[in-house]
């Protein structure tokens, strides 16, 4: 697939952060690296699909941030088999926020997480990449996505258990990963030309692996122009002068006024 460009982990040796290397190993430009990679992770972990064995499901059915008045509004957390659309303002911090639940996600449930990045040559939403760059998750070097281990590392996030993808058409080229439940957690970053059976399709495939997909947007959402198969919307952002965060809920929160979170 022309659009797709996997990015493996690249696992420090030592917990020091001097001692990483900023490098990133890049996997052959296909999906089927991908499902190569689910393929022998099942095997060498000794894990199998649960779809079929609702007995094996999680048992967890909402996934925390840790911050008490965030979960406080979100009922305890996000609900797993469900969709939720967060917007993500440059500069506003909001993708370290998602990083918490994220980090719980691992935590909690030895989760693995899906990171697909929109690629930025041909995309017509550029720059994508100003967003990770600005949260120091990444670097950007001549138009790659250049994954910054130490960056996510101390925002709690376990790289092996992260794998990190570049795709402007998700939907097509990941289309095997709606129909298995190795990755409990995806997150599409600033996805490309979703449609309205697109998110359709998504709510279904959450729903039935029991999982949680998250829509990043790099706007505030409004009420103007709504996602009616996101179970939650939501927005978080932060006030670097003052040191708090706000966090808005326009649907899945216990109001839709915004409220402290520090």
């Amino acid at each position: 697939m022309q659009n797709t460009n996997i990015i493996e982990n690249l696992e420090p040796g030592h917990t020091n952060r001097m001692d990483w290397q900023e490098r990133e190993a890049v996997a052959p430009k296909s999906r089927q690296k991908l499902l190569e990679d689910i393929a022998y992770l099942r095997q060498t972990l000794n894990l199998r699909k649960t779809a079929d064995d609702p007995a094996s499901l999680p048992s967890i059915e909402r996934l925390n941030s840790g911050v008490t008045e965030l979960d406080r509004q979100l009922r305890g957390g996000l609900p797993y088999g469900s969709v939720v659309e967060w917007g993500c303002p440059l500069g506003k911090g909001g993708r370290k926020w998602v990083l918490k639940f994220l980090k719980n996600a691992q935590m909690q449930r030895s989760q693995w997480v899906l990171w697909v990045s929109p690629k930025e040559e041909g995309n017509p939403k550029k720059p994508s990449l100003r967003s990770l760059h600005q949260s120091n998750l990444c670097n950007v070097d001549t138009g790659n996505l250049r994954i910054y281990p130490p960056a996510w590392h101390a925002q709690g996030i376990d790289l092996k258990r992260i794998r990190f993808a570049q795709s402007n058409a998700a939907m097509r080229d990941f289309r095997p990963m709606w129909s298995d439940d190795f990755f409990q957690i995806i997150v599409l970053d600033r996805p490309v030309g979703l449609r309205k059976e697109d998110f359709a399709f998504l709510h279904q495939s959450a729903r039935r692996q029991k999982s949680l997909i998250f829509i990043l947007r790099d706007h505030y959402l409004s009420n103007s122009y709504g996602n009616v198969w996101a179970k939650t919307r939501m927005q978080i952002y932060q006030d670097h002068l003052r040191h708090t965060a706000k966090a808005h809920f326009l649907r899945g929160g216990l109001t839709s006024m915004s409220e402290d979170l520090l």
